[in-house]
């Protein structure tokens, strides 16, 4: 009897261990969270469909993106000293666009983010999308990958 329940106590150990580190090394999309209540700024030049930004202080967020604040959303606030922000902004378009986060992986304190550009029909207007995450500040590496399986160009500073 005492056997028995050593050997299932060794097994329920093993199983912990094994489940804590896949839950340290690959994560969904709920692991970066998602930020809303910021508009980028339309200073910003594109030379692709969708740019990405990383920011890791407060005077260069300032500079691409703005507060969008309005009577029914809030602001999500950002401490710079435990996250860095990873936005995906699509290009001003007067074309309906919808950025689709497919998934997110971190892995070993590497992010991966794979997205889906949507175009749909032409506006009266010109209006773009975006995507902001806040990432702990341990994450060194982040690379963004579209559906098609295109890597775009590197984070910026």
């Amino acid at each position: 009897m005492k056997f028995t329940a050593m050997v299932l106590f060794v097994l329920a150990l093993f199983s912990c261990d094994n489940a804590k580190k896949d839950g340290q090394n690959t994560t969904s999309e709920s692991a970066v969270e998602l930020i809303e209540g910021y508009f980028p700024k339309n200073d910003i030049a594109f030379s692709q469909p969708v740019k990405i930004i990383t920011t890791d202080n407060k005077l260069d967020f300032d500079h691409y993106f703005g507060v969008a604040k309005t009577m029914t959303n809030s602001i999500t606030a950002i401490d710079f000293d435990k996250y860095k922000i990873v936005s995906l902004i699509a290009k001003p378009s007067n074309k309906e666009q919808t950025i689709k986060i497919i998934e997110t992986k971190l892995k070993n304190n590497k992010l991966a983010i794979n997205y889906k550009l949507e175009i749909g029909a032409e506006q009266s207007f010109s209006s773009t999308d975006l995507k902001m995450f806040k990432v702990p500040i341990s994450v060194y590496a982040i690379d963004v990958y579209s559906d098609e399986g295109n890597e775009l160009p590197k984070t910026e500073y």
